[in-house]
């Protein structure tokens, strides 16, 4: 591929910033600055370098302080950072992150020594990952469960759950007390065992053709 123009390369930030200035207030919110003239300066980015092909942006941090470019790190990450140091290994695999702008992050992330020499530590790697979209999706899921979980329990309504035998996998406390039994002496236990002699072979049979038809 071509590579773009230098006056393209240089006013590709500026492009970034304008264009995707919801989604560039987050990326590169602290990276970069605008001065009085709105011309785009460094901040905590010493400097940065846009890819021939325009689709991403080299920032430049070295020599900053992780703590300058994350300035509301919680102390609790800052001990981690120090036990690190002294040679263990952490990782949490959903860990609230509240920032200083009241947003609330989802993170997953390892923090692990790197050594310089055999025994000695040089400093720490740090992995990261946001995970906030995914644990907002899981805990609404969980939610609904619950409130389901809720209903079914305590409905006035006898309600089951059968396994493709037709034996009980769930019960609800309507049902349990309908038939005059316990959850304990319910489970695993065949529905039709609690009809009338007669009746047990017609739902037997009905049961089949249903579970075969998909139908429920």
């Amino acid at each position: 591929a071509a590579a773009w123009p230098r006056a393209q390369r240089s006013a590709a930030l500026d492009t970034f910033l304008v264009d995707w200035s919801k989604v560039a207030n987050n990326i590169y919110d602290g990276l970069v600055q605008r001065g009085p003239d709105m011309k785009i300066t460094p901040a905590l980015a010493t400097s940065w370098k846009v890819a021939d092909d325009g689709l991403s942006i080299r920032f430049e941090l070295r020599g900053r302080l992780h703590y300058d470019v994350v300035p509301d790190l919680p102390e609790r990450w800052k001990e981690g950072h120090r036990r690190a140091l002294r040679g263990e290994v952490l990782r949490s695999d959903a860990d609230r992150f509240d920032r200083a702008d009241g947003s609330v992050m989802w993170l997953r992330w390892e923090v692990r020594p790197f050594y310089d020499a055999p025994g000695k530590i040089g400093g720490i790697l740090i992995f990261c990952e946001d995970i906030t979209a995914s644990y907002r999706s899981e805990e609404l899921l969980r939610q609904s469960e619950l409130r389901f979980r809720e209903l079914f329990v305590h409905s006035p309504v006898a309600y089951q759950s059968l396994d493709e035998n037709g034996c009980f996998i769930d019960a609800n406390e309507r049902l349990c007390k309908m038939l005059g039994y316990s959850w304990a002496e319910l489970k695993g236990r065949c529905f039709d065992e609690f009809f009338v002699t007669d009746g047990r072979g017609a739902f037997r049979n009905k049961f089949a053709e249903f579970r075969h038809a998909g139908q429920t």
